[in-house]
C-alpha cells in the first residue's frame, strides 16, 4: 500500500518511464525510515528494488535519496551541540576512544524518538541529511538482483553470498 501511495504522491506510472524530473510532482524522492537495521537496511532495500525494476532512470536523474537521522547522539559535557552517529559501530568506537570523557547519549530507535525540534533542525541542514542513490553501472543492478531477485537459482546464489559476508 505504501508503495502506490509513493507512486500515487509523486506521479509515478508503471509502464511509463521518466524522462526528466519536471515529468514528476516532485523532482526528489527522499526515503526516511528508522535508523535501525530493519529501516535503513531492509525497508529502503524493499522500495529501492521496487523503485528500480519499475523505473530504473530515477537512479541515473538523481531523483532517490535517502534522508538519514542519527541512530545515537553524544552530548559532551560542556559544549552545548550534540555529537550525531549515523551507524552505531561509529558510536562505539567513539565510546572506545574517549573513555575518559564525561558524556551522556540517546540512542534514536526509530523516527519517533526525535522530537519536533530535531526534524526543524534536520530539515534546516537537509544537505546534511540526504545521500543520493546511483545505480549507474551494471554491478550495482546486479547486486540488487543478488539480493531481491526471483529468477531461476537467484536463491542459491542469495544463500551463497550471505554466508561470505558473515
Amino acid at each position: 500500500v505504501e508503495f502506490f501511495n509513493i507512486m500515487a504522491a509523486m506521479g509515478l506510472r508503471i509502464g511509463e518511464k521518466v524522462e526528466s524530473a519536471a515529468q514528476l510532482r516532485y523532482g526528489m524522492l527522499g526515503i526516511m525510515t528508522d535508523a535501525d537495521h530493519d529501516g535503513a537496511g531492509h525497508i529502503t532495500g524493499l522500495l529501492i528494488n521496487n523503485l528500480h525494476r519499475f523505473w530504473p532512470e530515477l537512479f541515473t536523474l538523481g531523483i532517490v535519496h535517502r534522508f538519514v537521522t542519527p541512530a545515537v547522539k553524544v552530548w559532551v559535557a560542556g559544549n552545548k551541540k550534540p555529537i550525531s552517529f549515523y551507524e552505531e559501530v561509529d558510536f562505539k568506537e567513539w565510546v572506545a576512544k574517549n573513555s575518559h570523557t564525561k558524556h551522556k547519549f540517546k540512542y534514536y530507535k526509530g523516527l519517533a524518538t526525535s522530537v519536533a525540534e530535531e526534524f526543524t533542525e534536520y530539515l534546516k541542514n537537509i544537505d546534511d541529511h540526504l545521500i543520493r542513490i546511483d545505480i549507474e553501472e551494471e554491478e550495482d543492478s546486479e547486486v540488487i538482483d543478488l539480493v531481491f531477485g526471483k529468477t531461476a537459482g537467484a536463491a542459491d546464489r542469495r544463500k551463497e553470498w550471505l554466508q561470505l559476508t558473515d
